[in-house]
């Protein structure tokens, strides 16, 4: 899913199927972020790369603040997203969350 792709899948969700969204999203990151530990281990190998995931993370949690609160414009969430992870990682977790969602 391109970030254009994204975006449009996002804005044709209902409220509360944003808030599932983005909830999922954000649990998704998490996963996504274990890859920079090294395994068995409390050492972390890419720390710049967890620290991205970490801004990603604030940025989707602000996305969700927003929509609780009524304010569902929040396509800077999807534009900072595509700009923060790699493709694979941004692909990855839309077609995740938009599996939970559309089933």
């Amino acid at each position: 899913m391109t970030q254009q792709e994204a975006l449009n899948w996002f804005n044709g969700l209902n409220r509360d199927q944003k808030i599932k969204a983005l909830a999922l999203l954000a649990h998704e990151l998490t996963v996504l972020a274990r890859d920079t530990y090294e395994v068995g281990t409390r050492d972390v190998l890419e720390p710049q790369r967890l620290r991205t995931f970490n801004e990603a993370q604030h940025a989707v949690t602000n996305a969700l603040i927003h929509v609780v609160e009524h304010s569902l414009d929040v396509d800077f969430l999807w534009i900072g997203l595509s700009e923060k992870l790699t493709h694979s990682e941004f692909e990855y977790a839309c077609d995740r969350v938009a599996k939970f969602v559309n089933d």
